[in-house]
């Protein structure tokens, strides 16, 4: 090879090294970049779940009925929080928890679940989406309806919220998120607000850490027995008062409590949940 030969080569593959470097630097950017975008949502939908100015009443925040002192569940023993504009209406469901729902699946009449129940043809029936009744499968649909309730924040239109956003100490960050003109169109605004709320119910500090003595459990055991981990047990109380594990009794029937209260990892490794996102009703006439 000539020397000019080698010089072209050379300098073909400085170019090829240069345009690799540069691309993995964006790339890089790109993750940084949406990262923070992330951590500035979650910020912002944290400080908009705790201001209860986003309700009619300026009385009722989110964290008002699901309060994180209590797995964002109902704050006390009433089967309802009352909300509207004059904090005086009874809503018709009881306070469900925000926890642990980043693994529910989108809402569907027949289900089929083959990695839990170990057989593809079973259909679980109807199962997954938010709410007791599986009618969103997103946080920011979800997060719609209280807002515009009239038995809880009772806000009469998206834009009622947004102007009660663009006078609270929120409004600079929901500028930050989504630009310095969001606030000129009312649904865009609104979308932002929603996002943002969604952003903060998949902080998994908050909403799903796994971290009970179970989920500790299961961890040492993964640890100590490999990637497959341990066959799952379930825990009960000794005399001591500690809890030890016992072995995992694979139900007969899909009624047993094991079969619908899951213990086990999924086949992707995830943590179990202790259930199976299905939507069984007693229906009365």
């Amino acid at each position: 090879m000539s020397l000019r030969s080698l010089h072209i080569v050379l300098l073909g593959l400085l170019i090829a090294a240069s345009v690799q470097a540069a691309a993995a630097a964006q790339r890089a950017n790109s993750r940084a970049v949406v990262y923070r975008h992330v951590s500035m949502l979650a910020e912002l939908g944290r400080r908009l779940f705790f201001d209860p100015t986003l309700s009619a009443s300026g009385k009722l925040s989110c964290a008002s009925c699901h309060d994180p002192a209590h797995a964002y569940g109902p704050p006390d023993a009433r089967p309802v929080v009352p909300g509207g504009t004059d904090m005086r209406q009874m809503g018709l469901r009881a306070v469900p928890s925000l926890k642990y729902l980043q693994a529910t699946p989108q809402f569907t009449e027949h289900y089929y679940d083959s990695d839990d129940e170990g057989d593809a043809s079973i259909d679980n029936g109807p199962t997954g989406g938010l709410t007791w009744d599986g009618r969103v499968d997103r946080g920011r649909d979800q997060a719609r309806l209280p807002l515009l309730s009239p038995l809880e924040m009772a806000n009469d239109s998206p834009a009622a919220v947004v102007a009660q956003v663009r006078k609270s100490a929120s409004a600079s960050l929901l500028r930050q998120a989504f630009g310095a003109s969001i606030f000129d169109d009312n649904e865009k605004a609104f979308d932002g607000i929603v996002q943002a709320l969604e952003a903060y119910e998949q902080r998994y500090t908050e909403f799903y850490p796994y971290s009970s003595k179970y989920d500790d459990y299961l961890a040492r055991q993964g640890k100590a027995d490999g990637a497959g981990g341990a066959r799952p047990r379930a825990l009960q109380r000794s005399r001591q008062g500690q809890l030890r594990p016992l072995p995992y009794q694979r139900a007969g029937s899909r009624w047993h409590a094991a079969a619908i209260h899951r213990l086990r990892p999924g086949g992707s490794g995830r943590a179990p949940e202790h259930g199976n996102s299905g939507q069984r009703r007693s229906v009365v006439p």
